[in-house]
């Protein structure tokens, strides 16, 4: 057996070395020999910088038997660094075979594991950031594979220059705000702010969204387009999966009511499957909502959500009055609307504020409200966007290489990942939500010439993000029965997710996903940052930029008494669905009795209905809107 280990900062290689059974140890960059090795070896960022020595290990030993513990401590030095711009270290073992067996080949790694490194100072590195004039430090905690599952000590304290590989200077000039001034005119029922290097961004009055954002000629969302980018807005809704259409009318779906049993077979003609008491379960199920989360959410409306009741406005800064002005390095605009469908279901208040500064960035803070009043837990919170198709190229700092979803992803390690768009399809046999990555740093869509957009988090703990990058739509593929029926389109269509829902699939017949996954109903707040590059060298962890204030995640549970309405109110709908499949799952004859049954399952479902009723006009005085 061998022990493979690296350290990285943001993915990019600053060393590593092996530990083979025979107990020799070496390295590279970060020797682990005892003695220093000067420079380290350039990664694909152009780490560098002078690196330690360490102590070695004890030998590997090999045959320990089945369900035997084994362990081992090894200590190393690695170099100690300032964890500038908020950069993350990240140490990775592995254990692979040393020799080829009849099972695997040799290096097959049999196992892995991931920690965060302690910073030199007294947090951990993920935004771990240097005081700087009229701004707090803000440090976060990096959510690791397996936090302290690996003996790593940090030895002497001494500094390593992280180099910017060559592309620190756009980065650094968004920081410093050196492209002067934004202009903003309000007209034509858009709002248009304009600056130096081809800046524009302008919002839409009727849509209530970002509709253009373009620099140095570049650009970078996609209004209008094929007819499926409306621009960027806040969204909740994914396409199902098969775990999704899991619940009481999987039978439904499947066609399973609609088969059959041939005269062939022996019935004296052609007899339905699924008939008599348990058909009429079904069917009771279904019109009283007591189904998967897919057809839960198709009730409610969330495929169509429509924008109503818009309002964008532009939030004055101390640089000038109202009317088209200069607004200096920094402008807000303020847009508020209600995402509902045409007829009844779900209703979500959305508050988005952008804030645009004249290098280019833009960091938009997201606000909604999820009632507690919905059936079922709703399947994501995050935005969608369409990019122009020449940005075909995908990177990301994240989980990877495969997707991933947030109960789904410890076999992923994190690491930084490239790869086109169009490879991100999983060509699932029924078309799917797929291709999504979760535990992402920051995720890039670029052109050949390593030109296009950087979206990152914009909490001030670094919060994560889960993204998905396809040349189709959610609609697109969930209209779609057949792999070759999902279209190919000519732009991206980008998501970034603040939460998503679990992929489940403790089985596919029922509600299966794990409700610590589930996303609760309450009001949220998250924020992300959007940033031009140009240059595969500035594709990295942006700095934070003292114009653009960080505002942390956050989450607050419904009122107590819409909490306790919503229970009652569901445990009403699951008690008249659920009755009278309890009769005909325990009444074996239960199809000879319709007549007697039918008329007790109503007088139940009044009764029920009755009480919600009654417990809602008690609560109604707290209720209020």
């Amino acid at each position: 057996m061998a022990l493979d280990w690296k350290v990285e900062i943001d993915g990019e290689l600053l060393g590593g070395g092996t530990v083979a059974s025979g107990g020799s140890v070496g390295g590279s960059g970060i020797d682990a020999s005892g003695g220093s090795r000067g420079d380290a070896p350039r990664g694909s960022g152009g780490l560098g910088g002078e690196a330690s020595g360490g102590k070695g290990s004890r030998r590997i030993t090999s045959g320990v038997p089945p369900g035997a513990a084994w362990e081992e401590t090894f200590d190393f030095l690695l170099p100690s660094f300032w964890a500038r711009d908020g950069r993350e270290a990240i140490v990775t073992a592995s254990v692979s075979l040393g020799a080829a067996e009849s099972w695997a080949p040799l290096g097959h790694v049999v196992a892995w594991e991931q920690a965060s490194v302690p910073s030199p100072r007294d947090a951990l590195p993920m935004l771990d950031l240097p005081h700087r004039p009229g701004r707090a430090s803000q440090r976060g905690r990096v959510p690791s594979h397996g936090d302290d599952a690996m003996g790593v000590q940090l030895r002497d304290v001494c500094p390593v220059a992280l180099g910017d590989g060559g592309g620190g200077s756009e980065l650094e000039d968004m920081e410093e705000g050196r492209d002067g001034g934004l202009r903003v005119e309000d007209a034509g029922g858009e709002i248009t702010a304009t600056g130096a290097r081809g800046l524009k961004a302008v919002w839409s009055r009727s849509e209530g969204a970002l509709v253009t954002f373009q620099r140095d000629g570049v650009s970078l969302l996609v209004h209008g387009g094929d007819g499926s980018a409306e621009g960027l807005r806040q969204g909740f809704w994914r396409a199902h999966t098969c775990n999704d259409n899991g619940g009481p009318d999987t039978m439904i779906q499947i066609g399973a009511t609609e088969q059959a049993y041939p005269t062939e077979s022996g019935f004296p003609s052609v007899t339905k499957r699924i008939r008599g008491a348990m058909a009429f379960g079904l069917w009771w199920m279904d019109t009283f909502g007591d189904t998967s989360y897919g057809r839960m959410w198709e009730k409610q409306g969330l495929p169509d959500l429509r924008p109503s009741q818009v309002s964008v406005e532009v939030v004055r800064t101390p640089a000038g009055p109202s009317g088209p002005q200069d607004q200096g390095g920094v402008v807000e605009v303020r847009v508020s609307y209600t995402l509902a469908p045409r007829k009844g279901g779900a209703r979500i208040a959305c508050v988005s504020l952008f804030t645009l500064v004249s290098s280019g960035e833009m960091v938009i803070r997201h606000e909604c409200c999820i009632p507690a009043s919905l059936p079922c837990p709703i399947p994501r919170i995050g935005m969608q966007l369409t990019v122009p198709g020449a940005l075909s190229r995908v990177k990301w700092f994240g989980r990877g290489p495969h997707e991933t979803y947030p109960d789904r992803k410890s076999g992923a390690p994190l690491g930084l990942y490239s790869s086109s768009v169009d490879d991100t399809y999983v060509p699932y046999i029924i078309p799917s939500d797929n291709g999504g990555h979760s535990d992402c740093r920051w995720v890039s869509l670029t052109d050949g010439a390593g030109r296009g957009l950087l979206v990152c988090s914009g909490g001030e703990s670094g919060e994560l993000v889960h993204f998905s990058a396809h040349r189709f739509t959610a609609k697109d593929v969930h209209a779609a029965r057949h792999p070759e029926e999902v279209p190919r389109r000519q732009d991206t269509t980008l998501t970034v997710d603040h939460r998503h829902m679990p992929c489940g699939g403790n089985d596919s017949w029922s509600r299966a996903h794990e409700p610590e996954y589930l996303i609760k109903p309450g009001s949220y707040g998250w924020s992300v940052r959007l940033i031009p590059v140009s240059g595969e060298a500035a594709h990295r962890r942006p700095p934070p930029h003292d114009s653009l204030p960080a505002v942390p995640a956050e989450w607050e549970p419904p009122r107590l008494s819409a909490r306790v309405w919503a229970a009652a109110t569901k445990g009403c709908v699951a008690g008249v669905a659920a009755a009278p499949v309890v009769i005909a799952e325990y009444a074996v004859e239960a199809a000879s009795y319709a007549w007697l049954i039918i008329p007790v399952v109503l007088l139940l479902g009044i009764i029920g209905l009755a009480l919600g009723l009654a417990l809602g006009f008690a609560l109604s005085g707290e209720q209020g809107a």
